[in-house]
C-alpha cells in the first residue's frame, strides 16, 4: 500500500506549493499554482500494479 509524503497541505490546513530554486510558486499552463504533492504518481504506479496483476 503506498503513503503520500507529499500531500499537498501542512499540518495546519494549508496549501504547500512547487517552487523554484528561487522560492516563488511554480504555475502550470494556466497560471494556477502548482501543489506539491505525490498522490498522481502514486495513482500511475497503482494502475501498473493492477495491469501486472491482471496479465
Amino acid at each position: 500500500m503506498a503513503v503520500s509524503k507529499k500531500p499537498g497541505k501542512d499540518s495546519s490546513g494549508e496549501y504547500i506549493y512547487k517552487k523554484d530554486r528561487f522560492g516563488n510558486k511554480l504555475l502550470d499552463e494556466k497560471g494556477r499554482p502548482v501543489l506539491e504533492h505525490d498522490l498522481d504518481e502514486i495513482a500511475e504506479g497503482f494502475v501498473k500494479f493492477v495491469k501486472i496483476r491482471r496479465a
